[in-house]
């Protein structure tokens, strides 16, 4: 059973933070256009603002557009179902990780709460957030915005609270993160969409529609725009137990509701806000120090340097998933528009083909131009900055957590090398990745790329092999995604932005472009779209632990690379089925993802994998799929640890049954020297609340301790304690026998 649902848990996560960034990115990239729409050099009709843009070789104008029965098209999409599935994807995850651990992660030390009702609490602080927030906005409170959004604020101060009183920290803030992305999602659903859906029945209806539509879809998408940087930091929080794990910890989220609102919105007017830079460098300075010196000082004996390292990897982390969002949003986004594009019914002159959008109350008309000197705009927009700041970010990120503290996350548990040695390999290995890389597709290998790949293959599998021996599991996993960032973040420095610029200057030279450049540059551009959700799932591997512990580790990364490309290559291609099960089969796990294809376009004709559904049938028809395989993949038994691989003749061994007290001694030995109340060394500070002081507290965290200590070995940090194999298999059998107290039995 628990193979299973570390199945559905790897999945969900995995699916999670791969809608949330097509939802959060889709609405960055639209907030982003329509600030930067400029009004035409000469006046057309309907047509309130365009911008031009360049995106890996392809040449776009789009046209904001007044809502007009004239120019309504007969395909026109929306993008909701990223919402909802981001929604759907998350509460699975939060079952999975919250409500059936036993209150793991929700019940305080000495409440008297039972785990059905700690789960019963959370329900129902989902439910009442949503009604009371959407009752508010009702309400003839809502005709004042400003008073309403204040009390709003309030309402939201007092659940964090709540919760937090009820809660153990890392609870509470899941919690309030849920219930804002509760909010947001509901107001997609309830509002947003269907007031749209009116709107646009109304107008092709020749009906003057009602303004007040428009007024209160704007509404909820405005808030949606504000609670953004709030949910992504909550999100995000379980890596920062100096925040959740402290005392006034309400305070904190409040904090972060306040600074995250204030520098979104600096954000939002900073055409007219020039200063807007300064502005949210000093209020995210502000919160920082509010925090360190009223909310939660720092213990008289902590040290300078623990309190910039900590604060370092919180911001570091923000802004890495932040620019990462926009950087791997804008790819996917463009991707699908790029597989979107149809001919005009009526041909325009310079149209190689059109999409029709509809997204937050606006309606835009994007049009593909050839690379032509009669439409180099004044202004076009280039997308560079997100995958160079993405990057700097990582590698900040990298520094911060892995090479520093004497590379205690990174080098491998008992391994008879240096830090400092460790650190220099993974520094030198990704810049001799990226050249060796960079080089065979430089050769005449890049006419075959069967070969190209298969090549480029077996040398990330030579790489992975040398982080395997070297690095402990996690920081092996990292470095590959690191390596794998780094050749996609030189892609675009070093090959394609550089390229669009020999066409851009060729083009206004009046010359017509070399061919050859727009291909080498839509060659990398699509080895990056193929790695990105390989990415991904490396980048998220530190809450895998039952697969970067596992004994065939080595086995599961080349498995992930090919099972993320080929799940790529399924949202490019609309293959026939009989065509899907010839080159996968794997094809069930790809089922949700697949399902990708259709969430960000509307009930058309469009040919898709079977004909007659609409895009939320298949979409479910695939969540469905994805489900019955995830069950059959946990109930084989392959995600279990080593332990589960011994043969009836190893387990026959020892037949003696583990006391708890025996297991107590070695986590005593081996684990409190952090993972206590009172901890001896605090050098890295263990999440809060995850304690061993008692054998009850060691039952509690029993699953915790088994996928950390016994399946992945990667605690004790860098074997610090010295806890032996031996101490390793007993706690392990300990676990697989029920983890009881000896009272128990």
């Amino acid at each position: 059973m628990e193979a299973t649902l570390e199945a559905f848990r790897i999945f969900f996560r995995w699916a999670h933070v791969l809608f949330g960034i097509l939802w959060i990115g889709n609405s960055f990239f639209f907030n982003w256009m329509i600030n930067n729409f400029e009004k035409p050099d000469k006046p057309k009709e309907g047509v309130e603002g365009e911008l031009w843009m360049l995106h890996g070789g392809g040449f776009f104008q789009v046209e904001k557009k007044t809502l007009d029965p004239r120019w309504i098209p007969k395909v026109l999409h929306w993008f909701k179902y990223e919402s909802y599935f981001t929604w759907l994807t998350g509460f699975i995850l939060l079952t999975l990780v919250y409500y059936l651990s036993g209150g793991m992660y929700l019940i305080k030390d000495g409440s008297s709460l039972l785990p059905y009702q700690a789960s019963l609490i959370g329900l129902s602080s989902l439910i009442i957030g949503w009604l009371v927030y959407d009752l508010l906005w009702r309400s003839p409170l809502a005709e004042d915005e400003a008073l309403c959004s204040l009390v709003t604020f309030l309402f939201l101060c007092l659940e964090a609270y709540v919760l937090c009183q009820l809660f153990v920290g890392r609870g509470a803030y899941i919690h309030m993160g849920a219930i804002i992305g509760t909010m947001m999602a509901a107001n997609v659903f309830i509002h947003i969409i269907p007031n749209q859906k009116i709107m646009l029945r109304e107008v092709e209806a020749g009906i003057p529609h009602d303004p007040q539509l428009a007024i209160r879809a704007k509404h909820r998408s405005r808030h949606n725009n504000y609670f953004t940087f709030p949910v992504i930091f909550i999100m995000l929080s379980s890596h920062f137990p100096g925040t959740y794990g402290v005392e006034n910890n309400w305070l904190i989220l409040i904090t972060v509701f306040i600074a995250g609102a204030l520098i979104k919105h600096f954000l939002n007017i900073k055409k007219e806000f020039k200063f807007w830079l300064p502005a949210s460098l000093a209020t995210l300075t502000g919160a920082i120090v509010f925090i360190l010196t009223i909310v939660a000082p720092p213990a008289p004996e902590t040290t300078s340097w623990v309190i910039i390292k900590d604060w370092s990897q919180v911001l570091g982390r923000f802004a890495h998933v932040m620019v990462a969002i926009l950087w791997i949003g804008n790819s996917m986004f463009f991707t699908w528009l790029t597989l979107s594009f149809r001919p005009q019914k009526i041909p325009e002159d310079g149209v190689d083909g059109e999409v029709w959008m509809l997204h937050g109350g606006g309606f835009f008309h994007v049009k593909k131009r050839p690379l032509e000197s009669r439409f180099v705009p004044k202004t076009l927009h280039w997308f560079k900055w997100e995958s160079y700041v993405t990057w700097l970010t990582g590698m900040f990120l990298m520094i911060v957590v892995y090479y520093s503290s004497d590379a205690l996350l990174l080098i491998a548990p008992d391994s008879a090398v240096s830090s400092i040695f460790v650190i220099h390999l993974g520094v030198v290995s990704l810049a001799l990745g990226w050249i060796l890389y960079d080089l065979l597709w430089r050769t005449k290998i890049r006419h075959t790329p069967e070969l190209g790949i298969a090549l480029s293959l077996v040398a990330l599998s030579a790489f992975s092999l040398v982080y395997l021996h070297y690095f402990s599991t996690r920081g092996a996993y990292i470095h590959i995604g690191a390596l794998l960032g780094t050749i996609m973040a030189a892609n675009v420095f070093f090959h394609i932005i550089p390229g669009q610029k020999k066409m851009m200057a060729a083009v206004e030279r009046g010359e017509v472009p070399d061919p050859s450049w727009s291909k080498h540059a839509k060659t990398r551009s699509m080895h990056n779209h193929y790695m990105t959700f390989a990415v991904l799932f490396f980048m998220l591997s530190s809450h895998f632990p039952t697969i970067h512990g596992h004994p065939l580790t080595a086995i599961w990364i080349i498995v992930i690379l090919i099972v993320t490309v080929l799940i790529k290559y399924i949202l490019n291609f609309e293959l026939p089925w009989i065509e899907l099960f010839q080159v996968s089969f794997i094809a069930p796990i790809v089922g949700l993802f697949a399902s990708i294809h259709f969430l960000i376009k509307d009930d058309s004709d469009r040919q898709g994998l079977i004909p007659g559904l609409s895009s939320g049938d298949k979409a479910v028809l695939g969540f469905l799929t994805c489900v019955g395989f995830l069950i059959i993949v946990g109930g084989s038994g392959v995600l279990k640890s080593d332990d589960h691989f011994h043969t009836q003749t190893q387990t026959l061994i020892v037949n003696q049954a583990v006391s708890s007290s025996r297991a107590f001694e070695i986590i005593q030995a081996r684990c409190t020297s952090c993972h206590s109340r009172q901890p001896m060394d605090t050098s890295i500070p263990a999440p809060a609340g995850v304690y061993f002081d008692t054998p009850q507290d060691m039952q509690k965290f029993a699953l915790r301790i088994y996928a950390r200590s016994v399946a992945s070995k990667a605690m004790p940090l860098a074997n610090k304690t010295g806890m032996l194999d031996e101490e390793r298999e007993l706690i392990g059998r300990w676990v697989n026998e029920g983890a009881k107290l000896d009272s128990e039995k």
